[in-house]
């Protein structure tokens, strides 16, 4: 602000002289008397530390620079006089410690006490930095801890600590400041994502300092950037490079924005307007509500200190809010916010209301990936020769390019949601806008309306969500109160009019909610994270209940019941007792029988069996939901109780996302060790992690963190239609695979993964061979589960398919072992390929039940099966109960299903039984490959039955020549020649039969080729492998569509 400053060199310190002649400039330029403005600079020659010789630290010079301080402060306090003449109010000292960044120190003037004195919160500060970083507003608003370590000269975090807000502590924020010292309208984009990635990654190093590291997730992180330099760009320009910038930065580092736990994104700038420049703060923000909402503001500074004294929303018309100014006094509001947000990340989730905002972010980086407008760069693998590897997900977490500006034909607003709250009066759900926290229940709901690259035009979908933050996010009532009619002698009766009343479940709005999904055929989403059913007690009745001793003098004998006297009976709200009336010893008493605690506050929202029966009323909910419509659960934080067991998350709503971190559990682990009467189990993961969720097939995919869940959840509806009536959307991105095309990869005789396949591979020399689908497109599900058969969902052509394929390979199955039995063992079953087992066939069921309810789609079965397994566990566990689950759900499918044989596979036995054609005629069609095999039997085991040794034998007589010439001598011999014939015959039978029973085998093997399927109508067609791509791609469009014409 073009204060007047002097700068002065000293060789030693200690032979400094600040006299008047070196201040004699700032003496001449004090223009306001008796104001100190002015600044003085002191570099302590080349080296400050020439006795310190390890340099390897940056505070490895800290004991010498205390001393430095002691010997400045005396030099300022002996010329205090002089300084104040020249209107001196901070000085800085430089001291160098080559090669490492100088040390800085601060002096300034104490106003009240005239005393000079070391400001050390700009220590290691550049001169300018403490106001460019506004040190001193923060100083104001929290207690700072300079976050120690070397850092660069130009970012620096603090610790800042609020001041108590009526006597309980506010939430402790890490900051993160920063300085861009060159910016320019053609690097703004570059420089922001650059500023982003130093600034994430100082956090994550800040992170691992004890005292933050303590805090846990009960720390929030602000992350405060300066662009020094001028731009000159329009209003409008720079704050859309800013917003598609950072936002589409933020959804790629989402999973880091989480775990370092940011709420805000500041960017101050300044630029050219006209002949002034004036000062922008860009943001990104959770502190008002909201998740990183965008907001503008303009500063005013002043002009004297450059400080900033007020803001005002850049654009005209635009509101601001008090808890929108950047430095925000009314902690309190801001409060209410950040503790229901740190509530929710110590139970390992995060808040309800931030989902919406997150899966517009999430949706947003779909939007950009679909344009093409992102590069992957996958860090697995080589790009020449070497060992063979797997072609990369399309999720992978490879480096990627942000666009600096989103893409044309990227929707600006691609998500708008709007929140359903019940109206109790008329047990409606009704859309309404309120401030973010003002539920009165721990169920939440919106109705999302999405602009996916699927639906460009919009698709809506009910999210469903547990807040909890209140109440632990605990199933409960909320009681409609009947009128309470007292009987002569006090026992709870309620009055029969008032009891017609129902009670109102907090259950009840999810199955509203859910309801409301069902009718409509929109997808349901329900996010999981609860504590099970509300549990509670009659708080009021703790401090007045009495007891009834068998003997007063000793309590070990017993006590006969609880009571309570005439007075405190009476006191309470009728119904909140059956209570008998007694008299005892003259004493009037009320027996307790029963506690009801009708109209207390303590029982507000149930806290017993009425909760119970609300969650059996989500239950039933839940399962009709599954049958009409799509539901999909996603679990975070955690799941107890009815909301593992009855979902909600689990096997009611089938389809099931896991976070990593978030166990669904029955009982926690503690209350299970009380009940087997020692410590067994040490974690809920134990119980209900991914662990033991996904080899049982409860969880269906399993996710890092809830930015990446959030993803699933869109990649899961990508292949969803966007109600019960439509067909599935067709959606081929840009770059995507073309229909018209061969399937590169080939199967083998050897076992091999049929993933491979499915989404293509990079083979050993470094080139792609792309498979039967669109590249990018291939999501597995259930992977943990059954195996020996692989599901999950692609695209043929845009196309959404259902898939079902066979694992060619051995895999190995897991029972772990269980730690309340401790002689129970770890077992691993090794399962063969192309069988089914009793998990795997149960996984096939549940495949196709999934993708015919509620998501419409057609099925392509790669049968490439044996048979079943028939072993003694097998049959124990079920094989043919679940080979006939097979059957139920291809006859209840009513979508087009195509099972195509593929190139070197086999289907046999009671494998075929269960997916012939005949079973649902009108939707099924079975096709093979030229090379693929069909039969009761293999080869070799027909051969056993129908071509022994014996046919083998007649067949060398009538084709052997040597044997026909044997058999042609030992019609005319007789005697020793004959047996020696017989012998010859012997020896060349023997010679021949290997041969022969290979040629049994091939000949037994004719008669399972494609040409006599075809030939006996038991598959539509032959295939080619190679062209199977583009076949199926007519046969599925027309199929799809010839049958939803006809309904």
């Amino acid at each position: 602000n073009n204060l007047p400053d002097l700068r002065s060199t000293a060789e030693d310190l200690s032979k400094f002289e600040l006299d008047e002649k070196l201040l004699s400039p700032l003496i001449k330029q004090q223009t306001v008397q008796g104001v100190p403005v002015n600044f003085l600079h002191i570099v302590a020659g080349r080296d400050a530390f020439p006795g310190i010789t390890d340099r390897t630290l940056f505070y490895n010079t800290d004991s010498e620079l205390e001393k430095i301080l002691k010997q400045c402060q005396q030099v300022f306090a002996k010329q205090a006089e002089l300084l104040k003449s020249a209107g001196v109010g901070e000085i800085f000292v430089a001291l160098p410690q080559p090669p490492r960044h100088p040390r800085f120190v601060k002096f300034s003037l104490d106003p009240t006490t005239e005393e000079w004195s070391e400001s050390e919160l700009s220590r290691d500060l550049w001169p300018s930095f403490t106001g460019l970083l506004e040190l001193r507003s923060l100083q104001r608003l929290y207690t700072l801890q300079r976050i120690h370590k070397e850092v660069r000269p130009t970012s620096h975090i603090y610790l800042a600590t609020p001041p108590m807000i009526s006597g309980k502590a506010s939430t402790s924020e890490l900051l993160m400041r920063a300085l861009f010292l060159s910016v320019s309208k053609e690097s703004f984009g570059q420089s922001l994502t650059d500023s982003l990635d130093l600034a994430l990654e100082e956090v994550e190093h800040a992170m691992l300092d004890p005292r933050v590291a303590k805090l846990g997730p009960s720390v929030i992180s602000r992350i405060f950037v300066h662009f020094v330099g001028e731009l000159d760009m329009e209003l409008g320009e720079l704050e859309q490079r800013f917003t598609d910038t950072i936002s589409s930065h933020v959804g790629l580092r989402g999973s880091d924005i989480i775990k370092l736990c940011v709420d805000e994104i500041e960017v101050k700038v300044h630029r050219k307007a006209g002949s002034a420049i004036e000062t922008l703060r860009l943001s990104l923000s959770s502190l008002g509500g909201g998740f990183l909402k965008p907001k503008m503001l303009r500063e005013f500074p002043d002009p004297v200190t450059g400080f900033p004294l007020r803001w005002e929303a850049a654009k005209e018309g635009a509101a601001l809010s008090p808890l929108e100014h950047p430095h925000v006094a009314d902690r309190a509001a801001l409060s209410r916010y950040q503790a229901k947000r740190v509530a929710a990340r110590r139970a390992g989730s995060t808040y309800a209301f931030d989902l919406p905002g997150m899966l517009q972010m999430a949706l947003t980086m779909k939007w950009i990936t679909s344009t093409g407008s992102s590069v992957s760069s996958p860090r697995e693998g080589r790009q020449g020769g070497g060992a063979r590897k797997r072609s990369p997900s399309p999720r992978g977490r490879g480096s990627m390019t942000v666009p600096s500006k989103i893409p044309e034909g990227v929707p600006k607003n691609p998500l708008t949601a709007v929140e359903l709250v019940m109206d109790w009066s008329k047990m409606e759900l009704i859309e309404t806008e309120r401030p973010e926290g003002s539920n009165d229940v721990g169920m939440l709901a919106w109705k999302l309306t999405m602009k996916t690259p699927e639906y460009p035009e919009g698709r809506v979908v009910i999210l469903i969500a547990n807040d909890v933050t209140f109440q632990a996010g605990s199933f409960g009532v909320r009681e409609d109160r009947p009128e309470i009619t007292p009987t002569c002698d006090s026992i709870y009766i309620p009055n029969r009019q008032a009891s017609e009343h129902p009670e109102v479940p907090q259950d009840q709005f999810f199955q509203k909610a859910s309801e409301h999904a069902r009718k409509l055929g929109l997808p349901r989403v329900y996010v999981s994270c609860n504590s099970g059913a509300r549990v509670g007690l009659v708080e009021e009745l703790k401090p007045l209940y009495k007891i009834q001793w068998w003997d007063p003098s000793d309590c070990g004998k017993g006590f006969e019941y609880l009571y309570l006297t005439k007075d405190d009976y009476e006191k309470l709200p009728a119904g909140t007792v059956e209570a008998r009336k007694v008299s005892e010893g003259g004493e009037e008493r009320y027996i307790l029988d029963a506690i009801i605690g009708e109209g207390l506050k303590s029982t507000e929202g149930g806290i017993g069996v009425e909760n119970l029966q609300g969650s059996g009323l989500i239950a039933g909910e839940t399962s009709r939901a599954y049958q009409e419509t799509f539901t999909l659960s996603y679990i975070t934080g955690r799941s107890v109780g009815i909301g593992a067991y009855l979902n909600l998350g689990n096997r009611l709503g089938q389809r099931n996302i896991q976070m990593v971190s978030s166990p669904m559990i029955l009982t926690g682990f503690s209350a299970l060790n009380k009940l087997l009467g020692k410590n067994v189990y040490s974690s809920q993961d134990q119980l209900g992690g991914p662990q033991i969720m996904v080899p049982n097939g409860v969880t269906h995919q399993v996710v890092r963190d809830d930015q990446e869940g959030m993803s699933a959840i869109l990649d899961w509806l990508s292949y969803v239609p966007k109600d019960v009536s439509c067909l599935p959307p067709v959606c081929q991105p840009s770059g995507s695979d073309p229909w018209d095309r061969d399937v590169e990869f080939e199967p083998s005789l050897l076992p091999y993964d049929p993933r491979d396949f499915l989404r293509g591979v990079i083979d050993h020399d470094g080139s792609r061979k792309r498979g039967f689908f669109d590249a990018g497109s291939w999501t597995e599900y259930l992977e943990g589960w059954g195996r020996t058969v692989i599901v999950g969902r692609a695209r043929l052509g845009g196309m959404p398919m259902g898939v079902i394929a066979v694992e060619t390979r051995s895999v190995e199955r897991l029972v772990p072992a269980d730690p309340s039995n401790p002689a129970s063992c770890e077992v691993k079953e090794v399962n063969g390929g192309k069988v089914w087992f009793p998990d795997s066939a149960f996984k096939t069921a549940q495949a196709l039940k999934d993708f015919n309810r509620g998501e419409n789609l057609p099925v392509i079965i790669f049968a490439n099966w044996r048979g079943f397994s028939g072993g003694t566990r097998d049959m124990y566990n079920e094989i043919l109960k679940f080979g006939a689950m097979i059957v139920d759900a291809l006859v209840e499918y009513e979508h087009p299903i195509f099972i195509y044989i593929p190139k070197h596979g086999e289907l046999r036995g009671g494998a075929w039984v269960v997916i012939d054609p005949a079973i649902n005629p009108d939707k099924m069609e079975m096709y093979a490959d030229v090379d693929a095999r069909g039969g009761i039997l293999e080869p070799p085991g027909i051969v056993e039955v129908k071509y022994r040794a014996p046919q083998q034998l007649e067949a060398m007589h009538r084709i052997d020549a040597k044997l026909k010439e044997l058999d042609a001598k030992l019609e005319g011999s007789q005697g020793a020649q004959k047996a020696e014939v017989e012998k010859d015959i012997k020896a060349r039978e023997k010679q021949l039969l290997p041969l022969y029973t290979s040629v049994a085998t091939t000949f037994a093997d004719l008669h399972d080729r494609a040409g006599r399927m075809k030939a006996k109508n038991v598959v539509r067609d032959s295939v080619c492998w190679k062209d199977s791509r583009r076949y199926f791609f007519w046969r599925v469009k027309r199929r799809v569509l010839q049958d939803h014409m006809i309904k």
